[in-house]
């Protein structure tokens, strides 16, 4: 450990010679400076002005309306929502590298001078190529990002290293998985589920969009439910996103005034590099110039990503779609087939395929099923849809590989579903959820598509329907999931695992039927060294109908009693794995569990290290078995 420690110092000290420039120039300061007296008022019609930018509020959402440059609309949105941005999704997404990288190490020195290599590593040097690879009619993109942090009053730097946050996990997750990287951390931080339907597929031939966002930060990126609407003065589009308070990109999910709709989906890869355009600057250049898909599609084809991502791209007026499937070194484009689309989080083309990264079957498996489970829903409500019809699908619950509710794994409204919308572009509608996550289970309102209208916006009548059908039918159930989300950000934010282990506990009190909340309390266990209590959970789990996570708790049952000098115990668990596991689905675990025996069978020792328990919490599975 000490050798490590002195090698990421020797790193970090290198790095701070050559470290990324944040400060934002004197010179755009003085250029705004007028911007910066402007004061937030209370207008008659119950909105806040800022110049020519509005703050309203509407049902649980708050919606911004922009208008200027865009450093202007950066500060608009900065300024208006100063207080709800401090303590909202952006710093959360900030932090949300070195909060991997300290729940993983769970040494603070050790894990603040990784986290600072990481970042000079991966995320500035994504920043950096991102800057270096705008196209030269792009403008200056920094301007978004100087405007938001003197609006907000957080710093430039917190500011990027928000927008990169996801990219620089996905990046650090294929490092890992290619065995380039000291640390275990990385995980695939938004699996979100997308469709889109037409002609034959809807009750009137309309088209119409389904889409959920699903991101780890539970308690900051849903308390600020946040549609912005863009108005630019540069002579590029109108465009809109859904997101979070701070979260200024429109790159997760956007439509522009061409009828141009994208929406973001994670897809793990070992083809990744820092040295890639980081995604969501691809995706704002979308919105802003593309007029159809073929534009849209000549653009993602430009540049590559620095991650894996597939984007659904719908051009609304065209009535055509595809998705984008992309790594940091290949492109490749799968259009509709008749009247739908979906979306999730693996890769589908067949030139693309070889380079998705199954990480573990937890993964793999959820992705798989919520593709499977719209699939089925679509085609049972074939010639039905409407926008209730596909709450009715974002908000489901159903596990179609166990044939049963389920929310922790393999449901398309899922713990972390953090934004959900309903697109009906002949209405010029957008419907979004509010509340808590899973949003997809609460109300949806409608707010006007692209293009708002400051002047009668407040005055406009709206609908809204309610969505929590499975909330009042299984209330012991949501109780239970709302536990593990408490549980899960103890966890992943408060890095208090003793906090996490106790709401665990009360969570399987609630619903008792999730194999991999078990899973979770007993590798935490582990973490603490809680031996005993480690080897008592994963003595009931091996009898769980799951197979993965029965093998899984064998597996880790007989690391424990190894380490804890038990080897004839240990080599007979180790033994039930080699013995019952299908290779075609387990080949990493049963990898790892003939690793344990040989090793116990020679005599060596057996200990858990510091980096043997890279915890994926939201997935309820591994990085890796060691």
């Amino acid at each position: 450990m000490k050798r490590l420690l002195l090698a990421l110092l020797t790193l970090v000290l290198y790095s701070q010679a050559t470290a990324t420039n944040y400060d934002i120039p004197t010179e755009v300061r003085e250029k705004y400076a007028a911007i910066y007296q402007l004061q937030p008022e209370l207008l008659s019609d119950g909105s806040i002005a800022l110049g020519k930018g509005r703050r309203y509020f509407r049902r649980g959402i708050h919606v911004l309306y922009l208008e200027g440059d865009r450093f202007e609309m950066g500060y608009q949105h900065g300024r208006l929502m100063r207080d709800e941005i401090a303590v909202g999704a952006l710093p959360g997404a900030a932090a949300a590298l070195g909060n991997t990288i300290l729940s993983e190490l769970g040494r603070p020195l050790v894990a603040s001078i990784a986290s600072k290599l990481l970042y000079r590593t991966i995320t500035d040097k994504m920043f950096e190529n991102g800057i270096k690879n705008q196209p030269s009619n792009a403008g200056d993109p920094l301007l978004d990002g100087y405007g938001l942090s003197e609006g907000s009053g957080l710093s430039f730097k917190t500011i990027v290293h928000a927008a990169l946050g996801p990219e620089s996990l996905t990046v650090l997750l294929g490092n890992n998985l290619n065995g380039h990287t000291f640390s275990n951390g990385g995980v695939s931080p938004n699996e979100c589920s997308s469709f889109v339907v037409w002609g034959n597929a809807t009750s009137n031939g309309d088209l119409l969009i389904g889409r959920n966002t699903d991101y780890p930060l539970n308690g900051s990126y849903d308390r600020f439910p946040t549609v912005l609407y863009f108005n630019p003065t540069d002579g590029t589009q109108k465009y809109m996103a859904v997101t979070s308070a701070g979260l200024h990109n429109a790159g997760v999910v956007g439509m522009n005034e061409s009828g141009v709709w994208l929406d973001v989906h994670t897809i793990p890869t070992l083809d990744v590099s820092p040295e890639g355009m980081p995604v969501f600057m691809i995706a704002q250049e979308v919105l802003r110039n593309a007029k159809n898909l073929d534009d849209a599609l000549r653009i993602f084809k430009t540049h590559h990503p620095a991650a894996g991502w597939a984007y659904l791209v719908v051009s609304t007026g065209e009535k055509r779609a595809a998705t984008v499937e992309l790594t940091h070194s290949q492109t490749g484009v799968r259009m509709e087939d008749g009247d739908t689309l979906i979306q999730t989080n693996h890769l589908l083309t067949p030139e693309m395929q070889a380079r998705y990264a199954a990480v573990n079957p937890a993964t793999d498996g959820d992705t798989r099923a919520r593709y499977r489970r719209v699939q089925s829903l679509l085609d049972s409500q074939r010639g039905k849809l409407d926008e209730r019809g596909v709450a009715a699908i974002l908000g489901d619950k159903f596990d179609i590989d166990k044939n049963e509710p389920a929310w922790l794994n393999g449901s398309i409204a899922v713990h972390t579903t953090m934004t959900s919308a309903i697109v009906h572009p002949a209405l010029s509608k957008i419907y979004v959820a509010n509340g808590t996550a899973p949003v997809s289970q609460n109300e949806y309102i409608e707010l006007p598509l692209v293009t708002l209208d400051p002047s009668a916006f407040a005055k406009t009548p709206y609908d809204f329907f309610a969505n929590d059908q499975y909330k009042r039918a299984n209330p012991e159930k949501a109780e239970a999931e709302q536990l593990f989300i408490k549980a899960k950000v103890a966890f992943e934010n408060e890095i208090d695992l003793q906090k996490s282990i106790g709401l665990l506990n009360q969570t399987l009190q609630k619903d008792s039927s999730v194999p991999g909340a078990y899973f979770i309390l007993g590798i935490l266990h582990l973490k603490l060294k809680e031996w005993e209590n480690a080897i008592s959970v994963f003595n009931g789990l091996t009898l769980s109908s799951d197979m993965h996570y029965s093998l899984l708790a064998h597996y880790y049952l007989a690391k424990t009693l190894a380490t804890r000098g038990d080897t004839s115990k240990a080599v007979t668990e180790a033994e039930y794995i080699l013995n019952h596991a299908d290779p075609a689905k387990e080949s990493l675990l049963i990898a790892a569990a003939g690793s344990l025996f040989e090793k116990i069978q020679s005599g060596g020792r057996v200990k858990f290290k510091i980096l043997d328990l890279p915890l994926m919490f939201q997935e309820a599975d591994m990085i890796s078995y060691k």
